[in-house]
């Protein structure tokens, strides 16, 4: 049975949707007359282009709509929901897809609220993401002029293992994801913490941030083509699979994707407990031949502190995993050695360590497979968020 995605979480009053993307009085439109053929509607946007090159160069500020438009990996749209709510957040939400699917700002900012200290929060959960790819897209977030009160730091013990399959230092999605958030000063990091796998993609990294009209191709060819399919717009310019793309789409408009109609309580138990490993296999890629190292705990370092910098707080955090996700993992002492990592590394860096992996409480309807929350399951961390972590940090008594 295929997971679905609860129905979309209601607007906050004090949001606002994203701007449209490029005003369409800025742009050239392309002639879309009857009867046109395929020659002819490829030649009339490729005219049409050759005109937008001219508003570009005249019109800087639409940089950043076409960096939205151009990512077919969602990076920029991610982090527009959160630029979109009027201010900045009080609170923001980074990891992978366990913070995506976590972090329901909206009932964060509830339990808030039933404190007496209103806040306002936002998930910038991204699937798959690696700590540089964290680090990244929060310096973007700070260049952007958006500095929150806390920042929250979902950990994925991925980042960790060198033995992954592939390491998240050299994951191909992550890589493209980093270099699209990264700025040409971050050329020298990039070549070296990320060596021979993505020297490759370094010259296109420094056409893209030294050429917008490069970079920023495919947002152009998006806008003008709108709907149209012949020519140079049957391309498909989609980065995800049908699938992330849904579930990207189906978030709120605080970053949170609910997922519901589907968990673990849905699989029968017997084949639950024998066959776990043929039934989620895509996670033994990331816990097999566990062994600590590669350079991304080197970037959650260097997030906290950026954040430091600006005089933002963090909290890192380890939500909760069914009991079963540890038999993933070769040796019961690899989930100990983790955890332990994780309160050493916090300590060394001065930063509050919640590890609530196998907190009590929580069912098999709250878990949509081994280590993903399904709404329920959210409705309840977010809740204990709330009180555990950002009441305490911006001095709220959690009562």
């Amino acid at each position: 049975m295929a997971i679905q995605e609860a129905p979309a979480r209601r607007r906050d009053p004090r949001t606002r949707p994203l701007p449209d993307v490029i005003p369409t009085s800025a742009v050239p439109k392309v002639d879309r007359g009857h009867g046109s053929r395929p020659l002819l509607a490829s030649a009339s946007v490729t005219l049409a282009l050759l005109v937008a090159l001219n508003v570009l160069l005249a019109l800087p500020a639409l940089r950043r709509p076409l960096d939205v438009r151009s990512d077919g990996l969602w990076g920029y749209q991610r982090l527009q929901t959160c630029e979109s709510l009027g201010r900045a957040p009080d609170v923001l939400f980074l990891g992978s897809s366990r913070a995506l699917y976590s972090a329901d700002a909206h009932q964060a900012d509830d339990t808030m609220r039933a404190l007496g200290h209103p806040t306002l929060s936002c998930n910038l959960g991204r699937m798959g993401a690696s700590f540089a790819n964290d680090y990244y897209t929060f310096k973007r977030f700070i260049e952007d002029g958006y500095t929150p009160k806390l920042l929250v730091e979902n950990l994925w013990e991925n980042n960790l293992n060198i033995n992954a399959h592939p390491p998240e230092d050299v994951q191909g999605t992550n890589l493209a994801q980093e270099m699209r958030m990264a700025d040409l000063s971050d050329l020298s990091d990039l070549r070296a913490h990320f060596g021979t796998e993505g020297l490759p993609a370094l010259p296109d990294f420094v056409a893209e941030k030294a050429l917008p009209l490069y970079g920023e191709r495919i947002g152009l060819l998006r806008t003008l083509c709108g709907s149209q399919t012949a020519g140079p717009c049957a391309a498909n310019t989609d980065e995800w699979d049908p699938q992330t793309l849904k579930v990207y789409r189906r978030a709120d408009d605080r970053g949170w994707t609910a997922m519901a109609g589907y968990s673990l309580a849905n699989v029968p138990p017997k084949q639950l407990a024998t066959q776990y490993r043929t039934l989620y296999a895509s996670i033994l890629p990331g816990t097999r031949g566990f062994r600590i190292g590669g350079h991304q705990p080197d970037y959650l370092a260097r997030m906290i502190a950026l954040a430091r910098q600006h005089s933002v707080r963090v909290a890192l955090v380890v939500s909760p995993v069914a009991p079963i996700y540890l038999k993933f993992f070769d040796h019961p002492s690899d989930w100990q050695a983790i955890i332990a990592y994780w309160r050493g590394f916090s300590k060394a860096h001065s930063v509050p360590f919640f590890d609530q992996s196998l907190a009590s409480g929580y069912m098999l309807a709250d878990f949509q497979d081994p280590h993903h929350l399904t709404a329920s399951g959210a409705v309840k961390f977010s809740t204990w968020m709330a009180r555990a972590i950002v009441a305490p940090a911006l001095g709220t008594p959690s009562r």
